[in-house]
């Protein structure tokens, strides 16, 4: 283990960790970088950091790196457990934990809107990202996205507005942080295994409004405004609260169904993008356009550039992304799909027959309601991945139970229940981790799936 005086120790060395020890670098800081995966330090990355006088090693190292006194704060990746060693010690020894996104937010100028929420964050942030600057805006996207907020802070590129996904883990750790804007898309059953319950999970996610500026504003579903008030121990709807749905009156702009998305105008609900006029396909896509276009609007942009930029946006990869058709039947992607709510949404996007393919590795959440959905619409569920004999199980008679042993299998499978007409969408409920790199991966290899069953004449499939 090569030998430094850190100042600060960084666990994980993922896109947030390289970012960090490089934002730390740029300050003439010293760190010291732990990961439990030695393999992730290349040679262009030890040579880098021995030439800053910087050091790397396992978990272990970073345990004990924590008794140099020139140590001043922990930074940890949005990934790490709480009950990591490095985060246990520095508890013990009074030592600031800092998540990355929290120690690089205040290097950002400008101003920045979060977005959070168990499904729809990254879709809403692509929409709102592009409608603002279609507007003429300068904007900048990150977080929890591809690019952290400490490679952000690294950009000379400066922008006016900054839209940062950011996850619950991220916002376990906050503290500092204000934002100008906030978004909570939704809160469902997810992160089981991180989270003793549901309520912990809840407030995590809740700490989005807690970290407003004072004249901030706050969007989110007027469905779920009566829970969100009863856990902030609030008795009444904040007057910089912005609602989407149209249970409320306040402070509503849009409101999405399968129809489309409606403006709300003095004289009712007028329909400003209908289904014909957009190329994706989903009541819950509607539903981020409508927290993006409320943003949006706050922003100042037109109702009429907000309107031109949706019916120009194609959607997000793996997220009901169609990618596919062989006598009729159509092939959709929903990899991203990977907690039961996000599944039933894609279900209650089509009306035709649906053949899921579902499985993979299963997070511990409510099946129930997903359960009565299958049962509603789906003719034949195609069970894939390590979940396969507890599924098998739990949704047996909920409709006709097919298993497979590849995505492959399961394509051609799902193929063979298939009728023209019909549907056969891959939505898995479930993480990816048990077969394949991450759900990207899981929905290029669906994707290929397809393709090569292009390939297999008609009789042979």
């Amino acid at each position: 283990m090569p030998v430094c005086s850190p100042q600060y120790i960084i666990i994980g060395y993922g896109i947030s960790g390289k970012g960090v020890a490089r934002l730390i670098a740029s300050q003439g800081k010293q760190f010291f970088v732990c990961d439990s995966n030695l393999d992730v330090f290349t040679k262009d990355d030890q040579d880098w950091m021995q030439s800053i006088g910087c050091a790397w090693g396992n978990d272990a190292d970073g345990v004990r790196m924590l008794d140099y006194p020139s140590v001043i704060g922990v930074i940890t990746s949005p990934g790490v457990a709480p009950g990591h060693p490095v985060k246990q010690k520095a508890h013990v020894k009074q030592i600031p934990i800092y998540s990355e996104f929290g120690y690089a937010f205040s290097f950002l100028p400008g101003k920045k809107i979060a977005v959070t929420g168990t499904n729809g964050k990254t879709t809403t942030v692509h929409l709102l990202c592009h409608i603002l600057e279609n507007a003429g805006i300068s904007v900048k996207m990150g977080g929890n996205i591809g690019v952290s907020v400490s490679e952000l802070a690294l950009d000379i590129h400066k922008a006016d507005v900054y839209v940062l996904e950011i996850s619950s883990y991220q916002l376990e750790r906050v503290e500092g942080c204000l934002f100008d804007g906030a978004v909570l898309t939704n809160i469902t059953s997810d992160h089981c295994s991180r989270y003793e319950d549901f309520d912990r999970y809840t407030q995590a996610k809740l700490n989005i409004v807690r970290n407003l500026k004072k004249q901030g504003y706050f969007i989110c579903r007027s469905e779920d405004v009566p829970y969100y008030l009863d856990k902030l121990n609030l008795d009444r709807i904040p007057d910089n609260w912005h609602l989407v749905g149209d249970m409320m009156k306040k402070n509503v702009f849009f409101f999405a169904d399968n129809n489309g998305l409606w403006e709300r105008t003095d004289k009712g609900w007028n329909l400003v993008v209908g289904v014909n006029d957009v190329r994706f396909c989903g009541r819950h896509i509607f539903e981020n356009c409508a927290f993006a276009a409320t943003a949006a609007l706050i922003e100042g942009v037109s109702l009429e550039s907000i309107v031109a930029t949706i019916k120009s946006f194609r959607g997000l990869p793996h997220r009901l992304e169609r990618v596919g058709e062989k006598n009729g039947v159509l092939f959709y992607n929903d990899s991203k799909a990977t907690n039961p709510d996000a599944v039933i949404k894609a279900l209650d996007s089509f009306k035709e027959p649906i053949i899921l393919i579902l499985g993979g590795q299963d997070k511990g959440a409510d099946l129930s309601a997903l359960r009565d959905k299958i049962r509603q619409t789906v003719t034949t569920l195609v069970l894939t991945g390590e979940s396969t004999p507890y599924y098998a199980e739990y949704f047996r008679g909920s409709a006709k139970i097919v298993t497979a042993h590849s995505m492959d299998d399961a394509v051609i499978k799902a193929y063979h229940c298939a009728q023209s007409g019909d549907i056969v969408l891959l939505s898995p409920a479930c993480a990816s981790f048990d077969m394949y790199d991450n759900f990207e991966h899981r929905g290029d290899y669906f994707k290929q799936s397809v393709m090569r069953l292009q390939t297999i004449p008609t009789q042979y499939t």
